[in-house]
């Protein structure tokens, strides 16, 4: 078993364990109190589009050139892309500050409505957060993904509980909840730096500006202002709609939204932890130019998540009613119920296109990304201000779905242009069939209860489970899930 898999299974081990935490929660801490829930998400979420502003593509360096830094044998790349970034975060806020106080009178601030306190929040969690990605992504470049896991998924929902449950019971006064969640990630970052000493992977000096070749001087500061449009892109792409409710509606309507997006990412789990190991080895792999290893790569990662994330959608699609009749204060999110299938669609869509967005980023037509990625922002902007405005959270559901599609449709046509790959075969067709027809065998299944609703879930979670694992399994979908069913259960 290769890296990618080894630490690809261990990262969406500690996934499920964070989704077990969170499917607690969702039932029963989350609903005790939506406003808090839906503002600690609002502060989240637009920190995390504030992100690429502050620190550009300053963080995407690691990634993109350590292959480099490694094969000439060149140190200290973490500690320079440390200080690229705190230039950059210092740089970018005063542009950022000068912006607002240029247009603080202009309509357009105004009618967002953002109290100055979540400004601060909001600003302080982009800052640190930018300081845990780097760590993140350098424990990334020698193959660690599983400790930072715990920490960003299974320590922040653990975190969260304590929140609101202390808010609930009156030990903590809400005005506290921001600083907490920014003392929270600075802990985080502490602990990442000392787990990087433990690695012997903290590479802070050796580095001298001055030394290093023009070409890949060049080659840095073009892919730092490029790198960070890419991600800016990409939030606005995915993330874009969670502020905008917030923003537009209230933070109410954000804690349900975010409800049906946690469900709908148990979807994507595999697929987190594979682009945090692929995203090294893309990158080195178009450093040494053997294409061949990124096209196994990009097919056997989609056949296997595109399969897996079938099966989900198919099953929290089934078992949705069900779950909300057991859900504190589940009657408020019937209305909404379609957030589910809309998001899942596109998310099913996503991961059938696998890498796709790693294979661009990290080859010498990333710039070329910025324009799609432009282009998709405005369009998702656009259908969000529409459809928010006309349908609510579910309009937001609509926007996102229909950004997702033309995103990775495009992207995917664009990879496969230039450098004739795609992850597509004649399994993909099967279970696209598999999945049309499971959708339609749920949505009658859901006025069926079995006794009640807790057996329900059980009883036809786990025959789809059977049945849709027996299928694939005889069609081959995925040769992998194939060679480890019959390794370990078959003992061949």
């Amino acid at each position: 078993m290769g890296i990618i898999e080894r630490q690809s299974i261990k990262g969406s081990l500690v996934n499920y364990l964070g989704v077990f935490i969170g499917f607690f929660a969702t039932l029963f801490i989350y609903p005790l109190d939506w406003e808090l829930y839906g503002t600690i998400q609002y502060w989240i979420s637009s920190a995390v589009i504030l992100t690429p502003i502050l620190r550009q593509g300053s963080t995407a360096l690691l990634n993109k050139f350590y292959p480099h830094f490694k094969k000439k044998e060149i140190s200290g790349l973490l500690g320079l892309v440390l200080i690229i970034s705190t230039l950059t975060i210092m740089a970018m806020s005063l542009l950022l500050f000068l912006f607002i106080f240029i247009f603080r009178d202009f309509s357009f601030i105004q009618q967002m409505n953002i109290q100055s306190q979540s400004v601060v929040y909001i600003y302080l969690l982009a800052v640190v957060m930018i300081y845990f990605s780097i760590f993140q992504l350098h424990a990334a470049n020698v193959r660690r993904i599983v400790v930072p896991e715990i920490i960003s998924k299974v320590g922040f929902k653990l975190f969260l509980i304590l929140l609101i449950v202390s808010s609930y019971f009156g030990i903590l006064d809400n005005q506290w909840v921001g600083v907490l969640l920014v003392l929270f990630y600075l802990l985080a970052c502490l602990t990442m730096y000392f787990y990087l000493i433990i690695l012997g992977g903290l590479d802070l000096s050796g580095w001298k500006w001055k030394k290093l070749p023009r070409n890949l001087k060049k080659k840095m500061v073009s892919f730092w202002v490029f790198g960070g449009l890419n991600y800016l892109g990409v939030l606005l792409a995915y993330k874009i709609d969670l502020f905008m409710i917030g923003t537009l509606v209230d933070k109410v309507s954000v804690g349900y939204y975010s409800i049906f997006l946690f469900m709908v990412n148990l979807m994507i789990i595999p697929m987190t932890s594979i682009n945090q190991i692929a995203g090294p080895i893309v990158s080195e792999s178009f450093e040494n130019n053997d294409l061949l290893k990124i096209e196994q790569i990009y097919k056997k990662s989609s056949n296997t998540i595109f399969s897996f994330g079938t099966l989900v959608i198919i099953i929290i699609w089934m078992n949705i009613f069900f779950l909300l009749g057991i859900m504190r204060n589940g009657e408020d999110l019937i209305p909404y119920v379609s957030v589910i299938l809309f998001l899942g669609l596109a998310k099913v869509f996503d991961l059938l296109t696998s890498i796709n967005n790693l294979i661009i980023i990290y080859s010498r037509w990333y710039q070329l990304n910025l324009v799609f990625l432009a282009i998709m922002s405005v369009i998702n902007i656009l259908l969000n201000l529409y459809f928010i405005d006309v349908y609510g959270i579910i309009g937001a559901s609509y926007a996102t779905s229909i950004s997702l599609f033309v995103f990775n449709g495009i992207k995917s046509l664009f990879i496969y242009i230039k450098f004739g790959i795609h992850p597509f075969s004649k399994h993909t067709i099967y279970i696209v069939l598999m999945l049309a027809a499971g959708i339609l065998i749920a949505s009658t299944i859901q006025d069926y209860p079995i006794i009640n609703e807790i057996l329900s879930m059980i009883i036809y979670s786990s025959l789809t489970a059977i049945i849709y694992t027996y299928l694939n399994y005889k069609l081959g979908t995925s040769p992998e899930l194939n060679q480890w069913v019959d390794k370990r259960i078959f003992r061949k």
